[in-house]
């Protein structure tokens, strides 16, 4: 009995490690794409102004800019609670609780999201 709740420990360390280290890299993930969009696409963008207006550019990508900002700030907080030798020991969850009001922030983004796309289909 003594081994097989070992046994069961283990495996549930193993799972939880799973489950946090793919969410520690989706977030990195994440952030990759968000830069590419923010400091590749938008800034190029805003260079060639003859192609996009600043009205444009708004409409077609929101405050993506200001997810991408909230985002960093959030994965730096996530790596602070990331436990590398013991990462079933992590406890990122009082991050979530910590920035769940700051995930309004997508909110906007969504709501706005119908109108990037007829922006996007007159281009």
């Amino acid at each position: 009995e003594v081994s097989s709740s070992r046994l069961s420990s283990a495996a549930e360390d193993q799972m939880r490690t799973n489950v946090i280290q793919e969410i520690m890299n989706t977030e990195r993930i994440y952030i990759k794409h968000l830069k590419d969009i923010c400091e590749g696409y938008i800034r190029q963008c805003r260079k060639h102004t003859v192609m996009f207006t600043d009205v444009q550019l708004n409409t077609i990508f929101g405050n993506i800019e200001d997810i991408y900002k909230f985002q960093r700030k959030f994965l730096k907080d996530l790596e602070k609670q990331y436990n590398k030798e013991e990462p079933h020991l992590s406890e990122i969850g009082t991050t979530f609780l910590q920035h769940q009001e700051e995930f309004d922030i997508y909110s906007q983004y969504c709501n706005y999201h119908h109108s990037a796309c007829e922006e996007l289909s007159t281009l």
